[in-house]
């Protein structure tokens, strides 16, 4: 008797199995050469996305400040500033073509590319969580907006040498951060990508030179 139940449900577990199984070897499994790429140009995707949301940030901020700053040498660093992010933008978008960068849109059809990758190299365990993917890019470009909203209320109520000192003190904190995440970054990617973001570092570190430069003449003038 308890060897008949014994057998039966074995049986029955194996043909609860079989579907399982026999979905699994329908399937057509990708091979590692084809995930290992897909996941690459979703992570250079999402890196040039992050970075994009940091350069809208300066160049919104310093467009502000090229009409704002009572001094000409803040009015043609915020320039420059201002420029060389919208060059660094160009150069990000080249690097990882058809990748949506510009932050005033949503990116739903990006984001669209990359759940479909995402779901693709997920696993079972993963997928049977029911856990909503977290779209790490449009909180990045959320962030970046209500950022500029908050960082012009805060510059639009001050004028003058309070203004210049401001914005500088802004260019400082937010290149010194720039450079320490293109630092990583650069570690994090290769190809064209890799030498646009080693170019950004690069023109990050003249930009905080140059606002260290700018601060020093403020206060130095103040005294």
């Amino acid at each position: 008797m308890y060897r008949t139940i014994l057998t039966g449900a074995i049986v029955g577990a194996a043909l609860a199995v079989l579907p399982v199984a026999h979905a699994q070897q329908s399937s057509t499994p990708r091979t590692a050469g084809q995930q290992t790429t897909a996941g690459m140009q979703s992570k250079d995707k999402q890196i040039a996305q992050w970075l994009a949301a940091d350069n809208y940030v300066e160049v919104e901020i310093a467009k502000l400040a090229k009409d704002k700053a009572k001094s000409d040498k803040v009015k043609d660093f915020a320039k420059t500033v201002c420029d060389d992010h919208e060059k660094a933008k160009e150069k990000l978008a080249k690097a990882v073509p058809g990748t949506s960068l510009d932050i005033d849109k949503d990116g739903s059809q990006d984001r669209g590319v990359a759940r479909t990758q995402q779901s693709q190299q997920a696993n079972t365990l993963t997928a049977s969580r029911g856990r909503d993917d977290l779209d790490s890019s449009d909180l990045k470009r959320k962030i970046a907006k209500k950022r500029v909203e908050c960082l012009k209320k805060e510059l639009e109520d001050q004028d003058g040498d309070k203004f210049d000192a401001a914005f500088l003190g802004h260019q400082l904190v937010q290149h010194q951060n720039m450079i320490a995440s293109l630092t990583v970054l650069e570690n994090e990617t290769d190809g064209d990508l890799k030498d646009a973001i080693k170019e950004e570092r690069k023109t990050a570190e003249d930009h905080y030179e140059k606002a260290k430069e700018l601060m020093k003449e403020l206060k130095d003038d103040d005294d």
